[in-house]
């Protein structure tokens, strides 16, 4: 009885309907496995059935149990007799795929945190939306782009190729499904329902695009929870404002991008979001880096590795998300923090010059140097010096022009151009010692790993910069 009494709140009332929940998924694995078993289906088909089917029992949840250790044990439990079943090679209709995928573990873990997360705000509408997005409009664009996909994008060139067809479906079924439920679970006005579920449906649709190797199933609810929160209570006007604001970041990337075709569908989807979440989140001046990045990387050949003879590679998404994910980080606090926009400015800029300053040197090693070019060096091969000065100059002359946004001239071009530097250095000391035996992917995390340290160095030098005047 005193052992009883220890157990965490709420849990010996969820018994019941865990068990019921429980039969309910293992009948879902059983006609999942006959379907397969009697080729009814393929294996990615039978996999998205227990998707859509078992995410639409989810949804419930947020309804049928009291606490969240209930639904910490039962994920437990799932991701156990996942990974079980991967080891000696049972329930293929759960992990059946060719290629690699962590979507079978991700997608318990995200709606045991989006459940945690949306009872602490008391939100359990809002985990309904999500869970449903993640359910219903994942499983239908992959089921309709795999029979009538016929407009296919990369995602990557290593792997990831999605239809424009299943996109499509994401999106009207994301806004179908976040529409209604504002609509009949919240007391938000139809026009603000309609405005937010096009913003929702046209962000959640770019992660889904935007995501490998399973990693939609935890974007997906987060994502949407995310732009959820940051919506609540919006204006008409607003809520406009960021529908067109959308359009404008996306439609001029993908005009630079059909310009100078430098740019593959996800490495535009990839910077388009960027520019948004920099204009959204802080303020619009932070757009104007994104911005000038766009046009260096469309209409200069500097930042673009080629070889002799070789057509260079288009910017796709992971070069985007490794280059872009240290500056995000530090959107996010300057979002949740708007006093520390001041010193925050430059590290936000480090995060973008260093990692141009890293592949001008990547794309000056691939090419042997031409004797007939009348330029100067210091234009045309400069070290890292001469790359992290230009690049300074470059990225922080809008924001020294228009003074209202605070920032000291001679320090802030000192601590950008030191920063700018000092990234540099730190990655060619280390990626210089294994050329020819990490691959790309490895130089782009060491790469993230070093930039992040360097604006985190640069970022408390403008602390305390700014603190002491």
């Amino acid at each position: 009885m005193n052992l009883l009494a220890r157990l965490p709140p709420g849990l010996l009332a969820d018994v019941g309907p865990a068990l019921m929940v429980s039969a309910v998924f293992m009948a879902i694995f059983g006609l999942a496995e006959l379907l397969r078993g009697f080729n009814l289906c393929s294996k990615e088909m039978s996999r998205k059935f227990v998707h859509l089917a078992a995410g639409v029992v989810a949804t419930t949840f947020a309804y049928v149990f009291t606490s969240h250790w209930t639904l910490l044990v039962m994920c437990a439990a799932f991701v156990v007799l996942v990974k079980a079943g991967k080891a000696f090679d049972l329930l293929p209709s759960i992990h059946g795929v060719s290629r690699q995928s962590w979507g079978a573990v991700l997608h318990p873990v995200a709606i045991y945190l989006t459940f945690v997360t949306c009872a602490a705000m008391r939100r359990p509408e809002y985990y309904v939306i999500a869970t449903l997005v993640l359910s219903v409009s994942d499983a239908l664009a992959a089921l309709i782009g795999k029979a009538y996909g016929f407009k296919i994008y990369e995602v990557e060139t290593e792997e990831g190729r999605k239809s424009v067809e299943g996109s499509v479906i994401f999106l009207l079924s994301t806004f179908i499904i976040v529409h209604l439920g504002l609509l009949l679970l919240t007391d938000t006005g139809r026009l603000e329902c309609v405005l937010s579920a096009i913003v929702i449906a046209i962000l959640v649709t770019i992660f889904e695009a935007l995501s490998l190797g399973g990693a939609d199933n935890f974007f997906i609810p987060f994502g949407t929870l995310f732009v959820l929160m940051k919506l609540a209570h919006a204006p008409v006007a607003m809520l406009a404002f960021r529908v067109g604001l959308i359009l404008f970041t996306m439609g001029s990337t993908l005009l630079f991008a059909v310009v100078s075709g430098k740019f593959g569908t996800s490495g535009v989807i990839g910077i388009g979001l960027v520019g948004y979440g920099c204009w959204i989140l802080v303020a619009w001046h932070w757009y104007i880096p994104i911005l000038i990045t766009t046009l260096l990387l469309a209409f200069t050949d500097l930042f673009i590795e080629t070889r002799d003879d070789e057509e260079p590679d288009q910017v796709r998404v992971r070069p985007v998300f490794y280059m872009f994910i240290v500056s995000f980080a530090w959107l996010l606090v300057g979002s949740f923090f708007q006093h520390l926009v001041r010193p925050l400015t430059v590290p936000f800029l480090i995060t973008i010059t260093a990692a141009l300053s890293v592949r001008w040197a990547w794309q000056i090693r691939s090419q042997r140097p031409d004797p007939a070019d009348t330029r100067p060096r210091w234009l045309v091969r400069p070290g890292f010096v001469g790359r992290a000065f230009l690049l300074t100059v470059i990225y922080l002359a809008f924001h020294l022009a228009i003074r209202d946004f605070g920032l000291e001239p001679v320090f802030s071009f000192l601590s950008l151009w030191i920063g700018t530097m000092l990234g540099d250095r730190l990655y060619w000391a280390i990626g210089g010692r294994h050329l020819g035996q990490w691959a790309r992917v490895d130089f782009l995390r060491m790469g993230m790993v070093v930039i992040l340290f360097t604006s985190a160095l640069v970022f408390w030098a403008n602390l305390a910069y700014y603190q002491a005047r």
